[in-house]
């Protein structure tokens, strides 16, 4: 950036004119042109849906997916070409939980399951990413908890019709400080 360039900043993130943000649930898209920013994106993974067939535990299954390490994406998701290796994820119930269970740095771009991968992996989807740095937590994080913490001008909700929602810095940042300070609480 030029001396010359006028930014405009929110909170701790700063944007040029040429940027548009636009926001919804913590969910943003930072466009330049018609491209992301380059740099690493923030996700939140919703996941709502539980393994009815054989009666377990929507966070049973999505925890399994996580000590996996790996997560399906369907072939509709709407950000499933943007997922690259390096972006940030947080694992987010549903309602009726509503809770944040983990997070995780993404190992993969979304790819086909490979024979071996497919082998492994319970859910339904035929492709997915795989995982590193995943963290399981333990308690959960109402999202309620961290929305009390996001200035409400922002836009951040609770309820998400996608499996993939883009988020912004800020709205991740928020969800693991409250997840640090509920760890730190039950010691």
């Amino acid at each position: 950036m030029n001396e010359h360039q006028t930014t405009l900043s929110v909170g701790r993130n700063s944007w040029t004119p040429a940027h548009a943000a636009t926001t919804f649930l913590g969910a943003s898209e930072i466009l330049q042109g018609l491209r992301y920013v380059p740099g690493v994106a923030h996700y939140l993974f919703n996941f709502v849906k539980g393994d009815a067939a054989t009666g377990r535990a929507q966070r049973e299954q999505a925890a399994e997916f996580l000590r996996l390490r790996m997560w399906g994406i369907d072939a509709g998701e709407r950000h499933r070409d943007a997922l690259t290796a390096g972006d940030l994820i947080l694992i987010y119930l549903g309602a009726p939980r509503r809770t944040f269970i983990g997070r995780a740095e993404l190992a993969s771009a979304v790819h086909d399951w490979t024979t071996s991968e497919a082998q492994v992996y319970r859910g339904d989807s035929t492709s997915g990413v795989l995982l590193a740095d995943v963290e399981e937590w333990d308690p959960p994080v109402p999202i309620d908890a961290v929305l009390s913490q996001i200035d409400p001008a922002e836009g951040a909700r609770a309820d998400f019709e996608a499996g993939v929602v883009r988020i912004t810095p800020n709205e991740y940042e928020t969800t693991l400080a409250v997840a640090a300070g509920r760890a730190l609480s039950t010691d």
